[in-house]
């Protein structure tokens, strides 16, 4: 290893590929995973705002 080895002396280059039928089926199923889940941490956390304000609150302030 030289002793300038923090040294950026290279070059890096961004080229876009296609993808396989595969792996566009696998992008697509992963993503809309990920969309998914993420969808249910929202509503999980909304829905533990609305009780954390409903225990907060006298029942006798609102209407169940």
């Amino acid at each position: 290893m030289s002793g300038n080895w923090k040294a950026n002396v290279g070059a890096a280059t961004l080229e876009q590929i296609s993808l396989t039928d595969r792996q566009a089926i696998l992008y697509s199923k992963v993503h809309s995973y990920v969309t998914f889940c993420t969808a249910m941490m929202v509503l999980d956390s909304a829905n533990a705002v609305v009780q954390q304000l409903r225990a907060s609150v006298p029942a006798s302030y609102y209407q169940l």
